[in-house]
């Protein structure tokens, strides 16, 4: 797990409360992300070290918390050939917004938190880019938590 300073450490237990005590979010942890990841823990760590790289103060830091906990929060496992979700084979493509719906039915989402979400995969989401510097910050974190946890032994 990446290391935060106290104050970013206390910061991310704040903002991530809500969402890490919700039993549905306990569910992440029974889907697999990259290799043996589970999708919790990579939120998590998607979350962490996105929060490590703000590093300017106009950051809103509970949104870019928030939205990368929620980035893949879509409750299904992808890998599973058997389940019915529309554009299945496009996963890479869909699962930002189905991540967001899932996300906004159990919580009060911000425009800015919605905008991470839907636009972490980008360019892959072409027309749906981040529009903000907390959604481009979640953006890289994740390519680079994916590409770690792809490639860990």
């Amino acid at each position: 797990m990446l290391t935060l300073d106290k104050g970013k450490e206390a910061l991310f237990e704040e903002y991530s409360e809500e969402i890490l005590s919700h039993e549905d979010y306990e569910k992440l942890k029974g889907f697999m992300a990259h290799g043996k990841i589970t999708l919790y823990t990579h939120c998590v760590n998607v979350a962490r070290l996105s929060l490590k790289m703000s590093r300017n103060r106009s950051i809103d830091e509970k949104a870019l918390v928030r939205g990368a906990l929620l980035h893949d929060f879509y409750l299904y496992d992808w890998h599973d050939a058997r389940i019915d979700v529309p554009l299945f084979k496009m996963h890479g493509f869909t699962h930002p917004f189905a991540a967001c719906e899932r996300a906004k039915e159990r919580f009060k989402l911000s425009e800015k938190e919605q905008n991470i979400i839907e636009s972490h995969m980008w360019p892959l989401t072409l027309f749906t880019f981040p529009r903000s510097r907390e959604a481009w910050i979640v953006c890289m974190a994740d390519k680079i938590v994916a590409t770690g946890e792809t490639f860990k032994r």
